[in-house]
């Protein structure tokens, strides 16, 4: 990928790029990891005087006009943090004014397009919804990490068609990332979470390659537990998945620890397996203190309701303490727990990516790193492309 540092940005309109699919409720951000994460590049943006035209997408409006995922929210929280800077949002697309405003803003002004995921063409990867994008900008800046496995007509069309570059935050991802795959520092241990083993089977054998151990918890592990003829009651599990359990287990051999005692919910045969037990926090916390690399992705238990948050919590902030480890953490339930217990500046790296994360571990092509890959330079501006 070219480097954005050696980019000529001064005057130039930047299509920047990025992920702002925040949770909201009320027209509030409820969680603003995702937008503060690309400031960095923002920062370095205006400092080089580009005209920033900020794309993104929030929720799932499926083509449709949704005002409740309006992206004035999200706006107003990057006006508010760039106060100094005229900061603006187009209420729609193909209107003669949309090119106006741009035409007239000063270098280091932002300005927001509408939810582009209101648009179906986004997600259809249309051709000409993708130039129409290009032909509002100069340069490409993709820092949508979150979205680069998807093949969406803003995540790869304008690569196709303007110089190109990755911002500083898809530049981390794939560097903290890759380096997990190709050439972590030993002992290496992963902690895999969650509800679905079928979900990650393939990234559990993709690190199983270079790990040294692999721990297993969450509602994954009841699939596990079936596998080996255990009781699990009502146990959230996928029972037509036990062979991929069985495949893992046979693969990594004793590399594999799954979590020994679990804190059980409902009564009598009833019962759920809702968190991993006192023993598996030690077990983790064993495996855990001598590695030199740790990524975690999944939560342990149901976090969502005390006291089942209980396992994940202890292992997260006995990670905060691992100073000689390379700590790396993706998913968004993880995530957001991490940023609740405020020890987010304590871990090495927090991925902005849960699926794009797990894809480009299990050593997929991401359609979103590849288009910046194969981009190659060009001065060639975008040709005149007809609204639709």
């Amino acid at each position: 990928m070219q480097n954005l540092r050696e980019a000529n940005l001064k005057g130039k309109r930047v299509l920047y790029r990025t992920d702002y699919n925040v949770p909201l409720k009320g027209g509030a951000v409820l969680d603003d990891f995702r937008i503060v994460s690309t400031y960095p590049t923002l920062d370095f943006l205006i400092e080089k005087g580009a005209k920033i035209i900020i794309v993104s997408h929030v929720g799932r409006p499926d083509g449709h006009v949704i005002d409740e995922l309006s992206m004035r929210p999200i706006a107003s929280i990057v006006a508010t943090h760039y106060r100094k800077h005229n900061v603006q949002m187009a209420n729609q697309l193909f209107v003669p004014d949309i090119e106006q405003t741009i035409e007239n803003m000063n270098e280091g002004d932002i300005f927001f397009l509408p939810n582009i995921r209101f648009f179906a063409d986004e997600e259809k990867n249309g051709e000409n919804f993708g130039k129409y994008l290009a032909n509002l900008a100069d340069v490409y800046v993709d820092d949508a990490f979150a979205c680069a496995h998807r093949a969406h007509a803003s995540i790869v069309r304008p690569a196709e068609l303007l110089p190109s570059y990755p911002g500083f935050l898809l530049e981390k991802e794939v560097e903290h990332l890759g380096k997990i795959l190709k050439d972590p520092e030993h002992p290496f241990v992963v902690i895999m979470g969650g509800a679905k083993v079928s979900d990650k089977m393939e990234v559990i054998r993709s690190l199983g390659k270079v790990a040294d151990i692999i721990l297993i918890g969450g509602a994954m592990a009841n699939t596990f537990l079936l596998a080996q003829g255990e009781e699990i009651g009502d146990s959230k599990c996928e029972p037509d998945k036990r062979h991929l359990a069985e495949q893992l287990m046979h693969e990594l051999g004793s590399k594999l620890f799954l979590a020994p005692d679990y804190v059980k919910g409902g009564e009598g045969e009833h019962f759920s397996y809702l968190d991993i037990g006192e023993k598996s926090v030690q077990l983790f916390k064993e495996k855990m203190k001598d590695a030199k690399t740790i990524f975690w992705n999944g939560s342990l238990g149901y976090t969502e309701e005390a006291p089942y948050d209980k396992g994940s919590r202890e292992i997260a902030e006995y990670m905060a303490t691992l100073q000689d480890a390379a700590t790396i953490v993706a998913g968004g339930d993880t995530v957001e727990m991490i940023t609740d217990l405020k020890i987010h500046d304590k871990f090495t790296f927090i991925s902005t990516g849960g699926g794009a994360a797990l894809e480009f571990l299990a050593g997929d092509a991401l359609p979103g790193v590849v288009a910046l890959e194969k981009h190659e330079k060009t001065s060639e501006e975008p040709k005149e492309v007809p609204a639709q």
